[in-house]
């Protein structure tokens, strides 16, 4: 018997019955029920209800209230509760260049909750209100000495754990301001981050622990008496990664204080103090964590779990984080952007914890894309889908009694004595500009939240005290809850994508792509032939004008340099701070191509050949070979693709990344001893047949375009306000997109030493010991949509090995095969040193 459903259902209960219909068909793991974001209102969640502004206030008067009784009728301030908020952003993204030198301006949801922060006010800091920023890694921060934009951050995470330094210096800094009236200069701060980046293990808290230690009669006995240290704490991307660290070293800090206490001193330094004052993170605010430490899971043998991001993922077990939001993205699924979930490796999420599942790319959850960027939000800021995730991670903060700015309305709820004491927290104009929202785009938010998520069970708590309570699902679990929405955005991507280039639902009809930015000097369609030799010379060119310009910048900070007497306090001025890295105006030749990839791997065929073209050689050169062959040989042949070749070219480091990246056919030892297979082939055929269903619902309103029905508002949605991520990501670089990866291969979720997918583990000496001499001809051979082989390059034929069994207990196995192989080579040095001896 057929089950009738609702036509306004009736994607809603597709897409369930998919999902029930196939649960944990591909996960390996499983755990507790994820949350829903609530309904979006109206206006926004800058507006406070009164109730809510005293629950805040209250919340950080708390500690100075309970020593109130102290006080009796003296006017001198009795105690003094010290708040710091931490704000680390995401890769490659810069307060200073994104807020005041982009145009438009595009800063993340962190640099603007940092705006928000009331960042360098000194009658906030007077008062015990401090706000810290770590640019992005890959980024300039001249306070430690990083002048330039470079790709090792946006590669390796490389300067990450500087950033994680700097922000353990300033809990010393804000203290010993506290306790003294002046700051650290910044030559002492450089000294200390100096000292902590050649401590061993990753490991600077015995480093902070003396600095402490220098202060420690000052703490006790300051008048005021300091009676907390509160933190709040907010990450975007790798900068997520970055606070998950912080905290993680910061309660190791606190447990060596009262560890290596004397004995009786220990119940004066009771466990999570600072030397008697209390510390608690009131608040962790987390955009989609993504660690990506040394090399990332863009390639089938690296975990981006390395250096500082080792081990140091998983919440403490300690009562130090009082309130933990991670905002994840639904529609991520680059494999280099794997997520680190909150939840245990047991399936549970620690106490006062809670990951909320949002519409959209990595960077549609912690903001950082342009207005008009791929032709998405084309009206301004306000139709930016991460408008929403900044406005909801606000109120999170306001609920667990962060120091945030509060809008006129807000404020005007205080008492006039606290308005006088916290005149500081009136929300600038252009901080309030930087939360404007659509209302059209809250309707189709909305509409998503209504009919693409599992069942949840609605919260009945006081919308009065809290302005945003998310509302848990029933039995869906991040894996499930994420999985229903690839199988929408690759439905939506069937249309899009897949349809012939003559259909009304085709890429090259939507207004999207029309407007998505291109190069005035491409004058060309992507989809036209003379597209490639266009684009590759202008592209080329607008390389080369950026390095030129970078190169003149590093000259003249260089000669600033030269010219000052105190190396150590001195920063450059702004004007020679470097430019951000080359980031190709190509938005709509990186759609085209992610179309026709898509297109390939949706018909089994194999993927076109990059448009942009990575090469020396240039049509003037050629040109110059033929004339040059010409003078003395009349029966010579021009070179008959002279023509095809662009003007200008890439410099020759940049050619050889790109051949690097598309050829990655080299010998198994020149990339790694231990390789990961996951079983790419059933997760493709999985998600197309799933897709093609939920394609069949939404094929005629990707047809019409009418935006008028729910199913109508879900295209919109897609078309106008979620990025594509994976269409622009590496192409700049290389001319093609993540390798290894691909639009049918769903994003990998970490839970600790636990993944959401199973994989096989090899180390490579298993295919190369029987036969060391031929070793040199076993190469790794990549094909879309069925994965990862090892070829024998000799006979060009595939090699048959029985593989392991499957785990999703990935880094325990590789951690036991790098001991093994560690052992190995202490055994052959050991060997080779006792041969030496006695011969």
């Amino acid at each position: 018997m057929s089950i009738k459903v609702p036509t306004d259902k009736q994607l809603h209960f597709a897409l369930i019955h998919t999902i029930k219909a196939n649960l944990n068909d591909q996960h390996a793991t499983k755990g507790d029920p994820c949350w829903a974001p609530p309904h979006f209102p109206n206006q926004g969640r800058l507006t406070l209800t009164s109730q809510q502004v005293k629950e805040n206030i209250k919340k950080i008067e708390a500690e100075e209230n309970k020593h109130k009784h102290y006080t009796k009728k003296s006017t001198i301030q009795c105690c003094k509760s010290l708040h710091v908020s931490f704000f680390f952003d995401g890769t490659n993204n810069n307060n200073k260049n994104d807020t005041d030198d982009a145009n438009p301006p595009h800063p993340t949801n962190v640099a603007k909750l940092y705006h928000a922060g009331f960042p360098d006010i000194k009658e906030a800091m007077d008062k015990g209100f401090y706000a810290y920023y770590m640019p992005g890694v890959g980024t300039p921060f001249p306070e430690i000495k990083t002048y330039e934009y470079y790709s090792s951050g946006l590669t390796y995470a490389t300067g990450g754990q500087a950033r994680i330094s700097w922000a353990l210096i300033q809990i010393y800094n804000t203290l010993f301001h506290a306790v003294t009236g002046h700051e650290l200069t910044l030559a002492k701060m450089r000294v200390l981050l100096l000292k902590m980046s050649i401590e061993d293990g990753y490991n600077p808290t015995s480093i902070l622990l003396e600095q402490f230690r220098t202060i420690i009669h000052e703490l006790i006995w300051n008048k005021p008496k300091l009676v907390v240290l509160k933190l709040y704490i907010y990450g975007f991307s790798r900068g997520s990664a970055e606070a998950r660290t912080f905290v993680y070293w910061l309660d190791k800090l606190l447990t060596c204080i009262h560890t290596q206490a004397p004995p009786l001193r220990q119940l004066i330094f009771p466990k999570g103090t600072i030397y008697g004052i209390p510390v608690s993170v009131e608040f962790l605010g987390l955009f989609d964590t993504v660690p990506a430490v040394g090399l990332a899971n863009v390639m089938p043998m690296f975990t981006g779990h390395n250096g500082w991001a080792n081990g140091t993922q998983q919440l403490p077990k300690s009562d130090l984080i009082k309130n933990c939001y991670h905002f994840v993205a639904a529609h991520e699924q680059r494999q280099s952007f794997a997520v680190d979930s909150i939840r245990t490796p047991e399936g549970n999420y620690p106490p006062n914890t809670i990951e909320v599942i949002y519409p959209g790319m990595h960077s549609d959850i912690g903001g950082g894309y342009p207005p008009g960027d791929q032709g998405k939000a084309r009206a301004g800021h306000e139709e930016l889908i991460s408008q929403i995730a900044l406005h909801d991670m606000y109120a999170a903060a306001i609920n667990a009694g962060a120091p945030l700015a509060l809008s006129e309305e807000s404020f005007l709820l205080l008492t006039p004595k606290q308005q006088n004491y916290y005149l500081f927290r009136k929300i600038s104009d252009t901080t309030k500009l930087e939360f404007d929202f659509s209302i059209e785009l809250i309707k189709k938010f909305n509409t998503w939240l209504e009919q693409t998520l599992p069942e949840i069970t609605i919260k009945k708590e006081d919308n009065n005290i809290k302005s945003y309570i998310p509302n848990r699902f029933i039995t869906a679990d991040i894996e499930n809850v994420i999985e229903c929405q690839l199988i929408l955005i690759t439905a939506w991507r069937i249309g899009r994508y897949a349809s012939s280039q003559d259909s009304e639902m085709n890429l090259t009809k939507q207004d999207f792509f029309k407007n998505a930015p291109q190069h005035a000097n491409i004058k060309v369609q992507p989809y036209e032939p003379e597209f490639s030799k266009q684009a590759s010379s202008t592209l080329a060119k607008e390389y080369s004008d950026i390095e030129s310009k970078s190169t003149e910048i590093r000259k003249n900070r260089e000669k600033e340099q030269s010219k000052q007497t105190d190396v150590d306090n001195w920063q450059p001025s702004p004007e020679n701070i470097g430019l951000p890295l080359f980031d190709a105006t190509n938005a709509r030749g990186q759609f085209w191509e992610a179309s026709l990839e898509f297109k390939a791997d949706y018909n089994d065929l194999p993927r076109p050949s990059p448009l942009i073209q990575f090469t020396l050689r240039t049509k003037k050169a050629c040109q110059g070979i033929d004339y040059y062959h010409s003078i003395d040989n009349p029966y010579y042949k021009p070179d008959t693709t002279c023509d095809s070749l662009p003007e200008n070219t890439f410099p020759v480091g940049v050619v050889g990344q790109s051949l690097f990246l598309q050829n990655l056919d080299g010998t198994v030892e020149e990339y790694a001893h231990v390789i990961t297979y996951q079983d790419e082939r059933s997760e493709y055929l999985s998600l197309k047949e799933k897709s093609k269903y939920i394609y069949s619902i939404l094929e005629l309103v990707l047809i019409k375009n009418n935006h008028d029905s729910y199913l109508g508002e879900i295209v919109d949605l897609l078309d106008n306000h979620i990025h594509d991520s994976r269409a622009w990501f590496m192409h700049s670089e290389s001319g093609l997109r993540e390798p290894f990866g691909g639009y049918f291969l769903s994003r990998m979720i970490y839970f600790g030493d636990k993944w959401s997918k199973s994989m096989q583990i090899l180390a490579a000496d298993e295919f190369t010991y029987r036969d060391k001499n031929n070793k040199k001809y076993i190469k790794l051979d990549y094909l879309p949509t069925y994965g990862l082989n090892l070829i024998n390059k000799k006979i060009e034929s595939r090699i048959k090995d029985e593989k392991p069994i499957q785990t999703n207990e990935v880094t325990k196995v590789i951690n036991k095969l790098n001991e093994i192989k560690k052992d190995k080579n202490i055994h052959k040095i050991s060997s080779s040193l006792n041969h030496y001896v006695n011969n």
